[in-house]
């Protein structure tokens, strides 16, 4: 049993190195969205690949898995990825200045687009 597993992860790695669905830099986002994880692709190995989530969390996956859920590729045809970031506030903030502090923070990082 733990033979087939091995062969599966294997035979899937060889599968995503050889059409490429999925490359080292790319954003993934895979699982169901109770339980999903979110990073980029660090290593992409014959067994498992390597994702470094937003939190510094390095998850090693075995690629069986990348084969057979359900896996969104934020970056596979250009690198505009959209991330979402959950943001509260007082209800005492004044909502004008708290939406000019984050576009502040967004134009100030070298990896947020201009446009759109």
């Amino acid at each position: 049993l733990g033979l087939q597993k091995i062969t599966a992860n294997f035979v899937s790695g060889i599968s995503l190195l050889l059409e490429k669905s999925i490359q080292i830099g790319d954003l993934i986002e895979l699982g169901n969205p109770s339980d999903n994880i979110s990073g980029w692709v660090r290593q992409l190995n014959i067994r498992y690949t390597l994702v470094e989530c937003f939190d510094g969390r390095e998850i090693l996956i075995p690629n069986e898995e990348l084969v057979s859920t359900r896996v969104i590729n934020w970056t596979h045809s250009n690198f505009r990825a959209r991330i979402e970031i959950k943001v509260g506030v007082s209800y005492d903030s004044n909502p004008r200045e708290v939406i000019s502090i984050l576009l502040d923070c967004a134009k100030s990082h070298p990896d947020c687009m201009k446009e759109p």
